[in-house]
C-alpha cells in the first residue's frame, strides 16, 4: 500500500478508495456468493466510482426508515445524553478555567482564523 504518488490528489483518492464505503459495497452486496457473478458491477452495470454514491444514497433511506419505525426512546433513559436546547451546553453551568470544552472550542476557533488569515 505503500508507494509514491505524482499529485497530493491522487494520494488522498488512493486512501480514501480503500477506507470508503464503495468498499463495504463491494465486500457486501458485490461479493460473488452465489456463483461467480458480481451483481453491482456486472448485473447492474454501475462503476466502482458510483457505488459509493450509491451506498451513501440506499443508507441514507434506510435510516430514515428505520428511525421512523423505531419506537420513541423513554425520555427519563435519554435526558442525561441529549441536550434541552442547541445552545445549552454553551450557556449551561460555569466555565471551570483553561481545561473547559467551552474555553478549549473557543481557543480552538481563534487558531483556525489566523491560520485561515495567513494562508488565503
Amino acid at each position: 500500500m505503500i508507494e509514491r504518488f505524482r499529485s497530493i490528489f491522487e494520494a488522498i483518492n488512493t486512501i480514501l478508495s480503500v477506507l470508503a464505503p464503495p468498499i463495504a459495497v463491494v465486500f457486501l452486496i458485490d461479493f460473488p456468493a452465489f456463483g461467480h457473478v458480481k451483481v453491482i458491477t456486472q448485473t447492474l452495470g454501475i462503476p466502482y466510482m458510483m457505488q459509493g454514491w450509491w451506498l451513501f444514497v440506499f443508507l441514507s433511506s434506510l435510516f430514515v426508515v428505520v428511525s421512523l419505525l423505531t419506537p420513541k426512546p423513554d425520555y427519563e433513559k435519554i435526558k442525561a445524553y441529549t441536550l434541552d436546547k442547541p445552545l445549552n451546553f454553551l450557556l449551561k453551568g460555569k466555565v471551570t478555567g483553561i481545561g473547559d470544552p467551552r474555553i478549549l472550542s473557543l481557543i480552538l476557533v481563534v487558531i483556525m482564523i489566523i491560520f485561515y488569515s495567513i494562508f488565503s
